[in-house]
């Protein structure tokens, strides 16, 4: 929208030669042609003698700038357009500049004058065009971006935490390559450890590591950076399964799965949205996964364990961040069905005010938002005594099946990821051979059948393979319900939280006067045969 009310209505007259030669046209002469359009009114002359136009450094052009916004100039007069810039980009932006404060233009030569419909009608047309070069430029830089992270390169910006990067060259262009910083990697190493194999929420690692005076780029861990880094790619040594897991998603892969050999790491970009919540991945169809030219440090099966954890958000949920009971976030009010969080209730002395004890207590978060209708009985539900009597019914079912067994993730080893990707190539080919088969003749058809049992042959050789691999070594990979019998009352709060995930789906309690009672709805029906989870 135009500004209006000028201090000053002069014209301005500006002109530029970056060269004196025999056949360019002088400043003075440049200035004797606007002179004739401005007529007796009042002028200024800016000057520019030995500048480019490819760019708008100029001094004499800046000071033009800085009176036009100060409302002292109503119309500029030029002898030709590249007086002005040589870029459409620019001219595009100091035409909006002349538009906003309400300043008429107008060139000599190509008699382009905004005070006339035809004038506005080029302006428009230039517009246009200068918007076109807006976008195929954007394409160029995105088209430039997408190449880069095709061969590997790093992308640009800061080096990810746990990484450092270095100056290197590849197809005689200059990058950088990312190595592993070996302070800053053990501490995401730990952070994937405590959350997939010790059971730590998000918000309790970043406690931890801002206790141990850790930090993130000079700044403290929370949710928001510890998440960035349990999602990115660009720690995990990918293999077979890294290529399916994003695969499954949508997501657009640039290498062929021969390239996910259990060794580098991979960048993962594309586009990114706002939410209310904040700035999130959009779909991962947007994205692009590529592998980098650097060494991955995290094993796939736990990055691929940290997805699945932090994709469940409503387990994630429903398990709750609280340190004070390892069955909390799993608890509901039977009376109007909302969550029960933890609360601590003192015990002083009347007389010193020492603490005496501290006691817990589950409160029907249902109280606060006016959802639970009931009066509250006298008696409070005390912690201790709900954990006990789930721990009493968890122990019961245990030791009716203790031959169920929970299957911990195996290390893929390279022979396994190496089976992984012979079985995708063998399916592409089998798709293809369909292909053909459903669209040759008879003599093809016939080849093409011989060709397909062989490659179904030697798919199920290689299921066969990995079952074996799967079935290997398996005693000293699992936890059966004869050792949770037998250690949980060794086990800390994080893995009792992490037990009581996994064989709890919720826990209701009825709170009355009469007395308060539990119902467990479980994720295994006990009373089928054992097997494995």
């Amino acid at each position: 929208m135009p500004i209006f009310g000028r201090i000053f209505d002069m014209k301005a007259i500006y002109a530029r030669q970056s060269k004196d030669k025999k056949d360019s046209i002088s400043i003075e002469t440049q200035i004797d042609y606007c002179r004739r359009e401005v007529y007796d009114e009042d002028y200024e002359v800016y000057q520019d003698k030995g500048f480019s136009g490819s760019n708008t450094n100029r001094p004499a052009f800046k000071r033009l700038l800085a009176d036009i916004k100060k409302q002292r100039i109503s119309q500029v007069v030029i002898y030709r357009l590249d007086r002005m810039s040589r870029s459409l980009l620019d001219f595009a932006k100091l035409m909006e500049l002349f538009q906003k404060y309400d300043v008429k233009f107008l060139s000599t030569q190509e008699k382009f004058d905004t005070t006339t419909p035809m004038g506005n009608a080029m302006l428009s047309i230039t517009m246009v065009f200068a918007q076109l070069e807006r976008e195929t430029l954007q394409c160029r830089i995105r088209d430039n971006y997408y190449a880069r992270g095709k061969k590997g390169m790093y992308l640009g910006g800061k080096a990810p935490f746990g990484y450092d990067k270095v100056e290197t060259s590849l197809d005689g262009k200059k990058t950088y390559k990312l190595i592993k910083n070996e302070t800053d990697s053990q501490i995401v190493e730990a952070i994937f450890n405590w959350y997939v194999n010790q059971g730590l929420s998000i918000s309790a690692i970043g406690r931890k590591l801002n206790e141990l005076n850790q930090s993130h780029d000079q700044k403290l861990f929370y949710a928001g950076n510890l998440t960035r880094i349990i999602r990115n790619p660009i720690y995990v040594s990918a293999n077979a399964d890294i290529f399916h897991y994003y695969q499954s998603f949508g997501c657009q892969i640039t290498n062929p799965i021969e390239d996910f050999q259990g060794q580098n790491g991979c960048f993962l970009y594309g586009k990114n949205k706002s939410t209310s919540e904040g700035r999130t991945r959009a779909n991962m169809s947007e994205h692009t996964l590529s592998i980098g030219l650097h060494q991955g440090f995290i094993d796939p099966d736990t990055f691929l364990s940290a997805q699945s954890k932090i994709n469940q958000s409503n387990s994630i949920s429903r398990l709750g961040t609280g340190s004070k009971s390892w069955i909390s976030g799993l608890i509901r009010c039977g009376i109007c069905g909302y969550r029960m969080s933890v609360k601590t209730s003192v015990n002083r002395d009347k007389h010193t005010g020492e603490v005496k004890a501290n006691y817990l207590y589950f409160c029907c978060n249902g109280v606060r938002y006016g959802a639970h209708k009931q009066p509250l009985p006298k008696h409070g539900i005390v912690v201790n005594a709900i954990e006990n009597a789930v721990e009493h019914q968890l122990l019961k079912h245990a030791a009716l099946k203790k031959d169920l067994i929970h299957q911990f993730v195996q290390t893929n080893t390279r022979e396994q990821n190496q089976l992984k990707i012979d079985l995708e190539k063998i399916n592409g080919e089998i798709h293809n051979v369909v292909e053909a088969i459903a669209q040759g003749n008879a003599v093809v058809q016939s080849y093409m059948n011989e060709k397909l049992e062989t490659l179904d042959q030697q798919k199920k050789e290689i299921q066969k393979r990995l079952i074996e691999f799967e079935s290997r070594d398996q005693s000293e990979n699992h936890f059966s319900m004869a050792d949770l019998i037998d250690q949980w009352k060794t086990y800390e709060l994080p893995m009792k939280k992490k037990l009581a995930a996994l064989f709890i789906n919720e826990i209701t309690i009825f709170h009355q006067e009469e007395g308060d009672s539990i119902q467990i709805k479980w994720n295994y029906d006990f009373s089928k045969p054992a097997i494995s989870l």
